[in-house]
């Protein structure tokens, strides 16, 4: 055995040799020295995680850390949440737990600065018609909630009909100028003549036909009529009397308070029609619904003349039985 060693060492010892040992020596020295500065750094420069307090606080019995990976990995809730995924309480799976909260809340905090400004410029720029919003696409320009009230529709223009008369006494000579009748601009409306107290003629509406329109007139008075009107239903039982635009009609009339007789005259100035208002429309209603009891009645003016109300207001027209042709009697002269 020591011989063994001893030829070892001599050859060793060779000159030949000590390039070689030399070589092997620094090799080991090397490898030595690396071995020893790995293995202090790597020991300084990865510590132990520190367990988090906010998550252990959740954990039953084993601690949870806060995860050093990248904050768009997925978090896991808990390390041993087997045992409550079908009989534990319910955790909403898109809400943070509180240790990734306040590892990341100055990131949080410049997203909703960043969200908000965001909203704002898209509230600002929605009303503006072509408006694009941050994703690049157009915006509408209005609401678009389903319950948004819809355009009110306008109502369909009323019409009324409103006649221009004029009215008043003549005086008993012939000789003498006559005076200045009583102007009645825009009848529209039931209208008695001369006045409610001593009614003698009555006006009550537009009678329309396919010939035209005319304003008729109830008598309510022992009169003589005379002029260019036409008597309805007949000239020898005259209840209604129709004039025409421009037409005229005279009327003699026996006073028993002054025992003297009377003579009036009617005259049709103009027949035209206008849009009005509900509340124009309401009021003509209502004074028709006064006169039409009694001129609709059995043995009334209207009746008897063959007329009634249409659906528009103020207007009449013959009722379906009777014929233009024949409810329509004669023109009287001098009756």
């Amino acid at each position: 055995m020591n011989e063994l060693v001893k030829g070892i060492k001599a050859d060793l010892t060779d000159r030949r040799m000590l390039p070689l040992v030399g070589l092997v020596v620094a090799a080991l020295i090397a490898a030595l020295a690396y071995a020893a500065l790995g293995g202090s750094s790597s020991s300084t420069t990865s510590p132990l995680p520190s367990p988090s307090p906010a998550g252990s606080a959740l954990t039953h019995g084993i601690a949870v850390t806060e995860d050093q990976q990248a904050s768009t990995e997925a978090v896991a809730e808990t390390t041993d949440g087997v045992k409550v995924q079908r009989h534990g309480a319910s955790h909403d799976p898109f809400r943070l737990l509180p240790s990734s909260i306040t590892g990341n809340r100055p990131a949080s905090t410049s997203s909703t600065s960043v969200s908000t400004a965001t909203s704002s410029s898209a509230s600002s720029t929605g009303s503006s018609p072509g408006a694009l919003s941050p994703g690049g696409s157009p915006t509408s320009s209005g609401p678009t909630t389903p319950g948004a009230a819809k355009p009110h529709r306008q109502a369909k223009p009323r019409t009324v009909y409103h006649v221009a008369l004029e009215f008043g006494a003549l005086p008993a000579d012939p000789t003498t100028e006559p005076t200045a009748l009583t102007p009645y601009s825009a009848l529209s409306k039931a209208t008695p003549l001369p006045s409610p107290k001593d009614r003698l003629i009555e006006f009550v509406g537009v009678t329309v036909t396919h010939s035209g329109k005319s304003a008729s007139f109830a008598i309510d008075g022992e009169l003589i009529l005379s002029g260019s009107g036409t008597c309805l239903p007949s000239a020898a039982q005259c209840q209604v009397v129709d004039l025409p635009q421009g037409a005229s009609e005279q009327m003699e009339y026996f006073s028993p308070s002054t025992g003297t007789v009377v003579k009036y005259e009617l005259r049709v100035v103009s027949i035209a029609s206008s849009r009005a208002t509900a509340a124009a429309v309401r009021g003509v209603r209502h004074a028709q619904g006064l006169i039409e009891h009694g001129l609709l009645s059995k043995g009334g003016a209207l009746r008897l003349a063959g007329l009634r109300f249409s659906s528009l207001a103020g207007v009449l027209v013959f009722a379906p039985r009777h014929h233009a042709s024949s409810a329509r009697a004669s023109r009287t002269r001098g009756r």
